[in-house]
């Protein structure tokens, strides 16, 4: 990814409602599945906002959690807010460069920029000790592909079937999978026609007003709490190490 990605990322992802909502739910996953995590391994931590979010909201030491990153800019800014990072590739990791079988490993946004995902799941079971759990969110749908996608180095937009089917070609047992930010698939729809016609800059994360960035924060966070619909422009998944 640009550098300029990186210093948008932390820019935002500490705050804007995207990021706090899908923060709060992949948190929820990784506890709801391992109470008293020994150790969180997050691939792919890019500038470090979910675990600085573990930390200060899930009550997580900066002993159980570790980010893995491969890019220098983002490992820098993750390191500079206190945050336990390496700079290493997620595909190219390896149990002995971590200190111990993790728990849980989480990938936000991650799996959708690797080629062949489902080698990749499949190395990511060696770092995990057998019953533990991985938390995977990627963007959804193909039919909302627009040049941001290119941009960011995407090979893929997900459907929940495709994610579930990535997830057992690659050894893990899924558990719960399903669609995030339901309401904003038309918006999303929109958008993706208006960037692929150059109608619109493809910026990210469009800035917000703090009383709407909260307004959506709270909007979001209430979606998450009920059953998903079948369609969303992110997807969640849940899946053990059998």
């Amino acid at each position: 990814m640009q550098p300029v990605h990186y210093d948008e990322l932390a820019d935002l992802d500490l705050d804007y409602w995207w990021f706090r909502v899908r923060f709060n739910y992949a948190s929820r996953l990784v506890l709801g599945a391992v109470a008293e995590p020994d150790l969180v391994v997050d691939l792919g931590c890019g500038t470090g906002g979910f675990l600085h979010h573990l930390t200060r909201f899930s009550g997580l030491s900066s002993a159980q959690v570790l980010g893995i990153e491969p890019d220098q800019r983002a490992a820098s800014i993750a390191s500079k807010r206190g945050l336990p990072v390496r700079q290493i590739a997620p595909e190219d990791i390896t149990p002995a460069q971590i200190p111990r079988p993790a728990d849980v490993v989480s990938l936000l946004d991650v799996l959708e920029h690797i080629e062949d995902a489902p080698a990749a799941l499949r190395q990511f079971r060696t770092l995990v000790r057998p019953g533990g759990y991985i938390v995977i969110l990627v963007p959804a749908l193909m039919a909302l592909w627009s040049e941001w996608d290119v941009r960011l180095g995407h090979k893929r937009r997900y459907s929940r079937a495709t994610l579930k089917a990535h997830l057992i070609e690659g050894g893990w047992e899924p558990i719960q999978l399903r669609y995030l930010f339901s309401a904003m698939t038309l918006p999303g729809l929109v958008r993706a026609k208006l960037i692929n016609s150059n109608s619109l800059s493809a910026t990210e994360f469009p800035r917000v007003p703090r009383f709407l960035n909260n307004l959506l924060t709270q909007v979001f966070e209430a979606e998450t709490r009920f059953p998903g619909l079948p369609f969303g422009t992110s997807v969640a998944a849940l899946a053990r190490n059998g």
